[in-house]
C-alpha cells in the first residue's frame, strides 16, 4: 500500500509540475462538415456527413475551413492545428494567418493516406489577425476533424 502511495504521489508531483492552461477558450475542434467548397461551383463534388466533408469528385478538390481565433492573449505564434482526414493519396493543408496589418503568412503541411499531421505554429500572428485553413482534398477522400490550439 506504501508502495501504490508513494507511485501515486510521485504521478501527482509529475503532472502539477507541467504546464496547463486553464482557458477553455483556447482550444478549437471543428468536425468536417464546418468546411466547405473553396470554389462556389464545385459545392457538387462534396458531400457532408457524420465523418466530415467528403471529397466525392474523380480529381482532388479544395475546400475551405473557418478557424475561430479568440484568445487575446495568444501572440507569436504560439497557435498548434492539427488535421485528420480518411482516405488514399496526398491531403495538403494551408494555414493562412492575417495580422492586424493584414498581412499574410502561410504555414503548410501535407500527409499521405489516412491519418492525423500538424501545421507549424506562425510567428507573426496576433490577437487582432484571423486565419482560414484550405486543403486539397484527393477524390475520395473525407476531411473529418480540424484541431486549433492557442496557447
Amino acid at each position: 500500500m506504501r508502495k501504490i502511495l508513494t507511485l501515486v504521489s510521485v504521478i501527482l508531483a509529475a503532472l502539477s509540475s507541467s504546464t496547463v492552461y486553464a482557458d477553455g477558450d483556447n482550444y478549437t475542434s471543428i468536425n468536417g462538415t464546418g468546411c466547405q467548397a473553396y470554389y462556389a461551383g464545385e459545392k457538387g463534388f462534396f458531400e457532408n456527413n457524420y465523418s466530415g466533408i467528403r471529397n466525392v469528385s474523380t480529381t482532388s478538390r479544395i475546400v475551405s475551413c473557418p478557424i475561430d481565433k479568440d484568445v487575446v492573449s495568444a501572440l507569436g505564434g504560439r497557435s498548434t492545428t492539427w488535421v485528420r482526414w480518411g482516405g488514399t493519396g496526398t491531403i495538403s493543408c494551408t494555414l493562412n494567418h492575417w495580422n492586424v496589418n493584414m498581412v499574410n503568412t502561410f504555414r503548410s503541411a501535407s500527409r499521405v493516406n489516412t491519418g492525423w499531421f500538424s501545421i507549424p505554429s506562425d510567428a507573426s500572428d496576433d490577437f487582432w489577425g484571423s486565419a482560414t485553413l484550405w486543403c486539397s482534398l484527393p477524390a475520395g477522400g473525407t476531411l473529418q476533424t480540424v484541431h486549433f490550439l492557442e496557447n
